[in-house]
């Protein structure tokens, strides 16, 4: 299904309301709108699980690539087995990218994906609306 701007949204909706019983359409219709947007916030909120992640995202954000121990140090609060837990998640959904050499000892780079850069907007969003309302 399409998803219309407001606009056609809101000019649709003034013109159904003429008649009868395009209160009722108009309702109908709102809810399979709003129905389409939750579906896409919910798909961002499965790929999105933890807070976590966002910290994690974070700090690739800053530093761009980012070994094991290092993400471990920068952190912190996280214990060894909740990173690895995250880090295979955010790889599962591409939101990061593993990079494996074979060295000894063996060596691993995190690094975020396209899809994980397309998230700078959003965090960056975030962080404003922390720093105007806690």
């Amino acid at each position: 299904m399409k998803i219309f701007s407001h606009e056609v949204i809101l000019w649709a909706w003034f013109v159904i309301c003429q008649f009868d019983n395009g209160i009722n359409i108009c309702n109908t219709l709102l809810m399979k709108v709003l129905d389409n947007r939750k579906c896409s916030i919910d798909a961002c909120c499965q790929v999105l699980t933890d807070r976590n992640d966002f910290v994690l995202i974070q700090r690739l954000f800053e530093k761009k690539q980012l070994r094991f121990v290092d993400l471990h140090r920068l952190i912190g609060h996280l214990s060894t087995r909740t990173l690895t837990k995250r880090l295979k998640h955010l790889e599962k959904n591409k939101i990061i990218k593993r990079q494996a050499f074979r060295e000894s000892p063996p060596r691993v780079e995190y690094s975020l994906s396209p899809k994980g850069f397309a998230l700078r907007k959003v965090l960056l969003a975030m962080t404003d609306w922390s720093k105007g309302y806690s």
